[in-house]
């Protein structure tokens, strides 16, 4: 029921949606009427800002925060400032915390609002928030916010919320509550202008109408969460511990959550040195272990951790930064798992991150020579150096790993123009590689740095190579794949999968979107005139795949098609296909003929695997005589004779994403059965 209607199941309702709210302020030890509910930690954070700003500009429009806050304090206080207030940014110091005295001389009589995090979300440093309390206490008309995201349930919470604070937001996800959902204390009697109209719901301070069901969930949490507190904060402390115990040692490691009181437990923000922060964090994520470089709301966005550029880390530093978040469920033996994973990690790179002395230079290309030269074999060195304060310049180094490697080993031979082995050596700033050996790679450009898209997949030769081509030009690409059981058999969704799993060596890894098909193409067999089923059948794969793109935020659709080669890839029937979106339809393919993609295909790996002979969903209704020129306005005409929107929600509501990484195996295990069974 609607908490706002006035029958049984509305009043009903309202009772539990009260009834969360009075154990909630319980819990947090508010008054029942402090507690509103909002649609998570970011809502919660820019209410309480502009709310307060706007609510008191009449008074003053001087803002004070600090510059390690969260991006959604972050970017609110940016756009107060675009529209005229006022905003000061307190550094702070090499442990990320503010100074209290920097506040202090800040005030002003102009100012309405102080916002300082409980816990900063990069690296756990918890601010001084109980000694900003005691100075705003001679400040009584200024608000003050404070984002406690990071700090329920770490048993820290008298620190962080004090009689003094006038606002303090929350976010459910952050204790196993459900997504969407937040929290927002405002102090009785503290004014707070709505940033939304509508119902007057929450006291008519925040309309729209509330999410009971993951309210009432979010309030059984916060009591879960607050059971047993010390005990279950002791153990992140813990865990954290072993971690950091392991860690602090170690050469090129920076620690940036060390053991002490002014740290919470449950975050660990390190870096290794000359290891790019994202390098990282896919390594660990091939061990299941998923860490991000700073917040996971922003992890994707930037290079470095806003609070580490605000502590003056070295860029060299901060770019190489992970954090690990804990909870009440991790283990001292997720730990150790960890150490373990890490360990191996970390000398794989030590080898490779070479330390920039000469001596160590000489000693790794002489052990790389050994390794690799053959008697009878000629060599050079080539020096390349973009760390223009190091010691030596690229001729010097040439000369002097040469003259090493001759002084050390037999039937060495110098060829200048071709010679068997270049020994190359790059001293940057982050530190000098070494190589001997040039593996060419598919060329092309980064995966993602191209943008999102979806790839319409068959499982036949075309799109695999459309995808590939995708992916050499740096775009992102997820796999839609339309299958229909029973028509379709099991083995030629795995079919498709396990393509996917060929091309994911290209990308890491590759989401597999597929879509349930058969309830749309037996409807259209059964509506549609046999020579227009084909283009009708398109129009409809094509509106699904616009909507899982929308949905995940692509920017455009590839598929395989190449021109003239079917009849649904003539250009009457490309046009009369596209006409169901505005959205960007790229073909890698278009102009290449059969023979040129099947070269392609046995280059990429995939040839061998699209020619088995499983029968996919665009074979086994085929017309015999589709269309090779359908007209757009017959298409339309057809198409309405169905029920679009409700076939396609349904196919929708069926999609199962499954991530796919590099060579994984779909039919093998289906063939072990088969060998079983016969």
């Amino acid at each position: 029921g609607n908490p706002s209607s006035l029958h049984k199941l509305g009043d009903r309702a309202f009772q539990l949606l009260e009834s969360s709210r009075k154990q909630i302020s319980s819990l947090l030890g508010t008054k029942q009427d402090e507690i509103f509910f909002t649609s998570g930690g970011t809502e919660s954070n820019n209410w309480a800002i502009k709310g307060t700003a706007l609510q008191k500009r009449e008074f003053g429009k001087h803002l004070i925060t600090s510059s390690v806050e969260h991006a959604s304090v972050a970017n609110a206080f940016n756009a107060l400032e675009y529209i005229g207030f006022r905003v000061t940014r307190l550094p702070v110091d090499k442990e990320g915390r503010v100074n209290v005295n920097d506040l202090r001389n800040a005030l002003d009589s102009d100012t309405t609002l102080v916002s300082i995090m409980g816990v900063n979300n990069e690296i756990g440093t918890i601010q001084p928030i109980a000694e900003i309390s005691d100075l705003l206490t001679n400040y009584p008309t200024v608000s003050f916010h404070v984002d406690n995201v990071q700090a329920l349930g770490k048993n820290i919470w008298s620190r962080v919320f004090t009689p003094r604070v006038d606002f303090s937001s929350l976010s459910a996800h952050k204790f196993h509550a459900p997504r969407g959902t937040g929290i927002l204390y405002k102090k009785e009697g503290k004014m707070l202008a709505p940033l939304h109209d509508g119902g007057g719901q929450e006291k008519g301070l925040r309309s729209g109408t509330e999410n009971l069901p993951a309210i009432a969930g979010m309030a059984k949490a916060v009591r879960l969460l607050l059971e047993n507190e010390q005990e279950k904060a002791q153990r992140e402390a813990e865990i954290k511990a072993k971690i950091v115990k392991y860690l602090q040692d170690k050469p090129g490691i920076t620690i940036f959550s060390p053991l002490n009181d002014n740290f919470a437990p449950h975050i660990l923000c390190f870096a290794l040195e000359g290891i790019r922060g994202e390098t990282l964090v896919h390594t660990l994520e091939e061990y299941d272990i998923y860490t991000s470089t700073t917040s996971a709301c922003s992890s994707t966005k930037t290079d470095q951790a806003s609070t580490l550029v605000a502590m003056h880390v070295d860029d060299k530093v901060a770019t190489s930064a992970i954090r690990l978040s804990f909870d009440e469920t991790n283990t001292l033996a997720e730990a150790d798992e960890f150490i373990k994973v890490f360990d191996k990690i970390y000398h794989h790179f030590a080898r490779i991150n070479h330390e920039k002395t000469l001596a160590k230079i000489e000693e790794t290309a002489l052990a790389l020579m050994k390794e690799t030269f053959k008697k009878g074999m000629t060599f050079k060195v080539n020096t390349k150096r973009s760390d223009h304060q190091f010691l030596y310049d690229t001729n010097e180094l040439n000369k002097m790993v040469g003259d090493y490697l001759f002084a050390n080993m037999e039937n060495l031979k110098v060829e200048m123009k071709h010679p068997d082995i270049v020994l190359r050596i790059e001293v940057r700033k982050d530190a000098v590689y070494i190589s001997n050996q040039l593996l060419r790679g598919a060329g092309g450009m980064p995966v993602g740095t191209g943008g999102r898209a979806v790839m319409m997949l068959s499982g036949g030769i075309d799109s695999p190579v459309a995808s590939y081509l995708a992916l050499k030009r740096g775009v992102d690409i997820e796999m839609v794949h339309f299958y229909s059981p029973p028509y379709t058999t099991e083995k030629a969704l795995n079919k498709a999968k396990e393509l996917t799993g060929i091309l994911a060596n290209y990308a890491g890894k590759i989401n597999f979107i597929a879509v349930p098909f058969a309830e749309i193409q037996e409807t259209i067999k059964e509506k549609i005139p046999e020579g227009y089923l084909m283009t009708v059948q398109r129009r409809f794969m094509l509106q699904l795949a616009d909507k899982i793109r929308a949905k995940r935020r692509g920017l455009a659709i590839f598929n395989g098609e190449s021109v003239g080669q079917v009849a649904s890839q003539t250009l009457e029937s490309m046009a009369a296909i596209n006409d169901v979106t505005t959205t960007p339809v790229v073909r890698p393919v278009a102009t290449m003929d059969k023979t040129e993609i099947i070269n392609l295909a046995e280059k990429i790996g995939t040839f061998d695997l699209s020619i088995q002979p499983f029968e996919d969903c665009c074979t086994i209704f085929a017309p015999p005589r589709p269309k090779t020129k359908p007209k757009i306005d017959k298409a339309r005409e057809f198409e309405n004779r169905l029920d679009v929107e409700g076939l396609i929600d349904r196919a929708l509501a069926g999609i199962q994403v499954t991530s796919i990484y590099p060579n994984d195996k779909f039919l093998a295990d289906k063939a072990a059965e088969d060998a079983a069974l016969l």
